[in-house]
């Protein structure tokens, strides 16, 4: 579902050739963007995508919500993941070493230990040799501090557009998330709602399914509410 369409001829003509030419050419970049199964940026949040990265907002994912979700709740959400590039892979000084010398003492490679489960024990060992208190590298401390100016810039943005607006708060669209990594903005009745009940986590599978039910009826009201945020950016953009 492509809900706002920045290359309609239509709206070609009504957006100053300065702008347009910004907008073809982030438009170009989503182009290429895939995520890990090589899929391209949902046609319904693409443009939500294109007018955030106008702003000089770096985006990390994005899904246009779908009613019918493959195993993860956050399918049936609309969703804007932002990330500034170059984190650093390792947290602490000295975790790089650790590692390596784990890897090597098990005869298998570093990302083994960060991806397999049957060694997920050896993570357990990494981080008993990094003591009761790591201490962060600069590298890692000089990117929690760009993202959380980051995290800063969007709760500008995405609180101009909820001030003073009347919706749902099932609807409403919020952060998800915190400054010091990747965070989201999606709609606030979605978030968690197939794994909590009153703040407690559930097993129950048919209450599982009731309440993945009760959310897929909600996908389109949630990408409305995400389709006049993007309207909201394309018009704060042609007004800068």
């Amino acid at each position: 579902m492509n809900f706002m369409g920045i290359e309609n001829p239509n709206n070609r003509d009504t957006i100053p050739a300065d702008k347009q030419e910004i907008l073809d050419r982030i438009r170009q970049e989503v182009e290429q963007i895939t995520d890990g199964l090589d899929e391209p940026v949902d046609e319904g949040i693409k443009d939500a995508v294109v007018y955030t990265k106008a702003f000089g907002l770096e985006t990390e994912g994005s899904c246009e919500g779908h009613v019918e979700r493959d195993g993860d709740s956050w399918n049936h959400l609309p969703y804007i993941i932002f990330e500034v590039p170059d984190r650093p892979k390792y947290i602490y000084d000295g975790q790089r070493e650790i590692y390596e010398d784990i890897a090597r003492e098990n005869g298998i490679a570093v990302e083994d230990i960060r991806r397999e489960e049957q060694y997920e024990h050896l993570l357990d060992l990494v981080y008993e040799r990094l003591g009761a208190h790591p201490q962060e590298s600069e590298e890692y401390k000089a990117w929690v501090l760009k993202q959380a100016a980051h995290f800063d810039k969007v709760k500008v943005i995405l609180d101009e557009f909820n001030k003073n607006r009347q919706v749902n708060e099932n609807i409403r669209l919020i952060i998800s998330g915190d400054k010091e990594g990747a965070f989201r903005i999606t709609n606030n009745g979605g978030v968690h709602t197939d794994r909590f009940r009153d703040g407690f986590l559930y097993s129950d599978i048919d209450l599982k399914e009731q309440k993945d039910k009760e959310l897929a009826k909600m996908v389109p009201d949630f990408q409305v509410e995400m389709q006049a945020f993007t309207e909201f950016l394309k018009k704060k953009f042609l007004e800068q």
